[in-house]
């Protein structure tokens, strides 16, 4: 039997090599994890997908951002599907898909929330689009 991840694994997994520190990775487990339970709460079955771990991260308490930003600027270069199994504080996570891109370059990045406020509908809108032409599952 396949032996699955926490959600902190995981989220390591997924972020090697961006030079993020392990309290930042911490914020992509806690995604990682509310995505899952949202996606139970809505019955929507499937893998993960990387756009809605940004989504998800752009709601965080905004005396969060300054530690968030970097992990959700990280993800513009990855695109990837995690599935799991069990309930909130007992998950196993499965990388399905991981795969780095290049990272959008900063000024892109800052335009997708410098007209619409960082973690607005529009902001989470437009993360969503660029992921979307990025995304491979």
């Amino acid at each position: 039997m396949e032996t699955g991840y926490t959600a902190e694994q995981a989220a390591t997994i997924l972020l090697s090599g961006t030079g993020l520190s392990d309290w930042q990775v911490g914020f992509l487990a806690v995604a990682l994890n509310e995505v899952a339970e949202w996606r139970e709460r809505i019955g929507k079955v499937g893998g993960i997908a990387c756009y809605e771990c940004a989504s998800e991260l752009t709601q965080m308490n905004s005396m969060h951002r300054g530690s968030v930003e970097p992990v959700v600027y990280a993800l513009s270069g990855l695109s990837f599907s995690v599935s799991w199994r069990g309930d909130y504080g007992a998950r196993s996570f499965f990388v399905e898909q991981h795969e780095r891109r290049d990272l959008l370059p900063q000024t892109d990045f800052d335009a997708l929330y410098v007209d619409c406020g960082w973690g607005s509908d529009a902001h989470r809108q437009a993360l969503r689009a660029r992921f979307d032409t990025r995304e491979t599952a």
